[in-house]
């Protein structure tokens, strides 16, 4: 009940009008300009209420589901205003209009600006002469870049966690890890054994861990750097 706690309002208030009127007019019955005059009014108010009534429960709509695609992340959507003349309403749904051109911009040039910064990080990890892995931590995945690719003798860019976490050797490797991105959330190095399971490979590592944060403090990313020891 409370869900439709104001159109039962608005409904109750065209009852409540209805009722004083048809008791005002049951008293002005005897005097037929002032009959004539009430009746008139309040076909007028009627009208006036159900304009007004459909105006809003039109819009209302109408936002309603603007809103739910600009939660859904399509900012392409738009409000339209398909009323005869322009009234408070169709100003107001103009103002929705350009929130929804406002946000379609600022998301464009979001997405051009993850998209340059993306290529450029993978220019500097693809190029750079240092040995790199990038562990992403949602999805829980090691991309070698072409230094650790030759150290390894591997051509595999990508390796999960479970199948690094599945040889015995990668324990002290996966400790470390696991207390940069969840205990202590710092940079940390150390010297540990990597063995990936492709080819069965195994090398001695110097490896400095670091960890990227999000404004909550969860790291997200962590760029391992890495230098084969003897």
């Amino acid at each position: 009940m409370k869900r439709y706690l104001v159109r039962i309002l608005w409904i109750a208030e065209l009852g409540c009008l209805t009722l004083g009127y048809t008791i005002l007019l049951r008293i002005c019955a005897p005097s037929a300009l002032v009959y004539t005059a009430l009746l008139a009014l309040f076909f007028l108010g009627l009208l006036s209420w159900v304009y007004i009534t459909l105006r809003i429960f039109a819009f209302n709509k109408k936002l309603i589901r603007f809103v739910k695609q600009l939660l859904a992340g399509n900012y392409e959507v738009g409000m339209e205003i398909s009323f005869p003349f322009e009234d408070e309403v169709a100003r107001l749904e103009k103002l929705v209009n350009g929130l929804g051109e406002r946000l379609r911009a600022y998301d464009t040039l979001r997405m051009e600006k993850v998209g340059f910064n993306y290529r450029a990080l993978d220019l500097i990890y693809r190029t750079v002469s240092q040995g790199i892995i990038i562990a992403d931590i949602e999805n829980r995945t090691f991309r070698l870049n072409p230094v650790v690719q030759s150290l390894f003798e591997v051509e595999q860019a990508y390796i999960t966690f479970d199948s690094i976490e599945q040889q015995e050797e990668n324990k002290p490797f996966m400790d470390l890890l696991i207390d940069v991105i969840e205990r202590q959330k710092i940079q940390k190095e150390g010297t540990v054994t990597l063995q990936l399971p492709v080819r069965r490979t195994k090398r001695e590592l110097l490896v400095i861990i670091t960890p990227l944060k999000d404004k909550r403090e969860t790291v997200r990313l962590a760029i391992i750097f890495v230098k084969g020891v003897g």
